[in-house]
């Protein structure tokens, strides 16, 4: 059995990865991964740095990890999921499969702005511009406030994981999901993505915008 540790977006929580587990084929063993501050881990203090983070993943996956595994991010969760995959790299023990949605190659996002430079009320317009809406949370007027912070700090993390360097292309496949209108995270070819791996990079189409790429839709052969 291949484990799939899948990794969520911005705000997002392991939940969102629960009903896979009766979707997709037995072989293939869905492991959410939930990141402090959310979720089962509510109660925990959200991560200060993008090191903690890619350190308390990497201890995520080490305490489920067997030879063969695979993952997925969505997002947030697939800029994540390209720096644990290095990490692994550098330590000789590379994931068969690289999968992200929702995202764009790094390299694309030069000239983005920072979210951490925004009020609030800014960074929330910010938002709305690239990708149409705020997430379902945020738009519920009762749990705004308790998943804004949440959301705000893994966008400034984001910040600082799109300025960390790839030093070498993956020798691992990677595959991307996009959504046709998500022109937050589209891109035209997936010659843009051969930039980040030495083997097999298929763009994978769906219907939808953002948040509807990270809502894949398996059947029991996938």
């Amino acid at each position: 059995m291949k484990n799939l540790f899948c990794l969520p977006a911005a705000g997002g929580s392991a939940s969102f990865y629960y009903k896979w587990k009766n979707i997709l084929h037995e072989e293939i063993n869905i492991i959410p991964i939930e990141l402090k501050g959310r979720g089962e881990r509510f109660n925990e203090t959200q991560y200060s740095s993008v090191s903690e983070l890619l350190d308390d993943v990497i201890e995520v996956i080490e305490s489920h990890k067997t030879d063969s595994f695979n993952l997925f991010g969505h997002s947030f969760g697939g800029i994540i999921a390209l720096q644990i995959a290095h990490i692994y790299q550098q330590r000789n023990n590379l994931p068969g499969n690289v999968i992200v949605s929702g995202i764009r190659p790094p390299h694309c996002y030069n000239e983005r702005i920072m979210f951490k430079d925004l009020n609030d009320s800014d960074f929330i317009k910010e938002i709305e511009h690239h990708i149409g809406n705020l997430p379902n949370e945020l738009q519920n007027k009762e749990l705004f406030d308790l998943f804004f912070p949440v959301f705000r700090n893994d966008c400034r993390l984001l910040d600082e994981l799109w300025t960390l360097q790839f030093k070498e292309k993956l020798n691992c496949n990677l595959t991307i999901f996009q959504g046709n209108i998500d022109f937050f995270s589209k891109t035209d070819s997936v010659n843009n993505w051969k930039a980040y791996s030495h083997n097999k990079c298929e763009l994978i189409e769906f219907p939808g915008d953002h948040f509807l790429s990270g809502s894949l839709r398996f059947s029991q052969d996938a």
